[in-house]
């Protein structure tokens, strides 16, 4: 098996985390291993994560709107003083936007709109990189084009 990822929804309005869930079998199904953690259900939220990080090559957090980009930023301080080296992607819709805020050096990819498969070949370079640190963080905005019928 690949690389051990875990995708974490950071907070989701009390549905199933559907866009994380769909990412982690896409992860899968790319020959990666893919854990869902999510945050929004746990009682001891970042001692959870944190202990579930250990040995993972990969965090990937689901930022679908302004709470959980909130949410995420403020995981983000207490994975980077655990983690500081791991590597780490933002994909939803306000991914894109947290470019704008200071963000540790090991979030390397934020990724909104359909970026599923960004976030597969982010993860797969990581895979076959010997050196993951020093990127260049890679930011990507898709949508899709809405046609009138």
């Amino acid at each position: 098996m690949g690389m051990k990822i875990i995708v974490a929804s950071m907070y989701e309005q009390g549905h199933h985390p559907l866009a994380s869930l769909a990412l982690a079998a896409a992860i899968r199904e790319s020959g990666h291993e893919a854990q869902v953690f999510d945050y929004d259900r746990q009682e001891s939220y970042d001692y959870n994560l944190l202990e579930r990080l250990a040995g993972v090559d990969a965090l990937v957090l689901s930022v679908p709107m302004h709470t959980a980009s909130v949410i995420a930023l403020e995981l983000l301080e207490v994975t980077t003083a655990a983690y500081p080296t791991l590597p780490t992607a933002l994909f939803g819709l306000y991914a894109t936007v947290l470019g704008e805020q200071k963000l540790p050096a090991q979030v390397a990819l934020l990724a909104s709109g359909e970026t599923r498969g960004d976030v597969i070949a982010w993860l797969s370079s990581l895979a076959t990189a010997s050196d993951s640190s020093g990127g260049q963080r890679i930011s990507i905005s898709r949508t899709k084009e809405l046609v009138a019928t």
